[in-house]
């Protein structure tokens, strides 16, 4: 069974495949979490300097190193570099847009907005390089990008020109129950030379000043903070609840050496908090992607062979359930299952 669309609201549901062995086998189900399929998407052939290329070289090492199958497109600046094809259907779990010096191409801008808006994949990372800069077209397409997905209207500060430990919003109602405290494994979260985002309503505060209170942990969305790092929308508010999960922030320095992994080899202070993201960026993400994750589809995916081991020619009955934890609804849904060969 492959990209199977669920296109009405899902509660519950389930599908049943019968599978025709071509020989005597024992089925064995992987039901532990699988690596992710991510597309980096980056203007990294234009970029000149040594801060944006160590950006790139980390940011692809993150999620290598986790495991992860890596696509990266890296001449955003050119006239036709991605398009809706590029996302495909249900083929990445995760896309990272890692937003340099190099201007991207507006048609390419166009591209990625219109892909989060139709979920092409679960998650978007949009990592902006703003140099603090509020006004520049990268934190303008930024600022736009969540207004359009999230609703959100929001203002930034003056550039801060230091290393920050942010402090996770561990009272955000998309890391608690029902879903899981998918951020856990990277508080703090360090960063420097951005700008903070005020406005931003409490339930998408995900990263923000150290020393801010956070926000009541059933802060309604009117109750607006402050001083925010990194905002989250789930998909269960992006565009109407259509769109993709979504974190954004604008910054992309939490990869520079000085910040990733502690090492004053390129530009900048050193790292002498101690705090370092290399190695915690991906389990993040992999979490909050996940069944019950942050991501606001809190579906738990089971798949059951009935029997395990059958005969030549026999027959086993596949039963993959999906359940729904979330209070609403979710629609939009779409379920691919690779069976493995000799499976039918």
């Amino acid at each position: 069974m492959r990209g199977n669309r669920i296109v009405s609201p899902v509660t519950h549901l389930t599908w049943v495949v019968r599978c025709l062995l071509a020989m005597c086998a024992m089925l064995v189900l992987i039901t532990s979490a699988h690596a992710k399929n991510v597309l980096i998407l980056s203007t990294r052939d234009s970029e000149t300097t040594t801060d944006a290329l160590d950006v790139i070289t980390n940011l692809v090492s993150e999620f290598t190193d986790a495991g992860d199958t890596v696509n990266h497109i890296k001449n955003l600046d050119v006239t036709g570099a991605i398009d809706s094809t590029t996302f495909g259907a249900g083929i990445y779990d995760l896309v990272v847009v890692a937003r340099l010096n190099a201007a991207y191409n507006t048609a390419n801008v166009t591209a990625i907005e219109d892909a989060i808006a139709r979920r092409a994949a679960s998650g978007f990372a949009l990592f902006y390089d703003t140099g603090g800069n509020g006004t520049s077209t990268a934190a303008t397409d930024l600022k736009d990008i969540i207004k359009t997905a999230g609703g959100i209207t929001l203002s930034s500060t003056t550039p801060i020109s230091a290393d920050v430990n942010f402090q996770l919003n561990s009272r955000s109602p998309y890391l608690n129950a029902p879903y899981q405290n998918s951020f856990d494994g990277l508080n703090p979260l360090r960063g420097g030379w951005f700008f903070y985002m005020n406005g931003v309503p409490a339930p998408n505060v995900l990263f923000l000043a150290p020393g801010v209170t956070l926000p009541p942990l059933n802060a309604p969305p009117s109750t607006l903070v402050d001083s925010v790092y990194s905002v989250f929308i789930p998909a269960t508010q992006s565009f109407g609840g259509k769109g993709a999960c979504l974190i954004a922030t604008a910054d992309t320095s939490m990869f520079e050496s000085r910040n990733y992994n502690g090492n004053n080899n390129v530009w900048g202070p050193s790292n002498n908090s101690g705090v370092t993201n290399i190695g915690k960026i991906a389990p993040a993400f992999s979490a909050a992607l996940a069944p019950g994750g942050a991501c606001g589809i809190p579906a738990a995916i089971l798949k059951a062979f009935v029997p395990k081991t059958v005969g030549p020619g026999d027959l086993s009955t596949l039963t993959i359930t999906i359940d729904n934890t979330a209070p609403n609804a979710v629609s939009g849904l779409n379920v691919t299952d690779n069976l493995p060969s000799p499976l039918v």
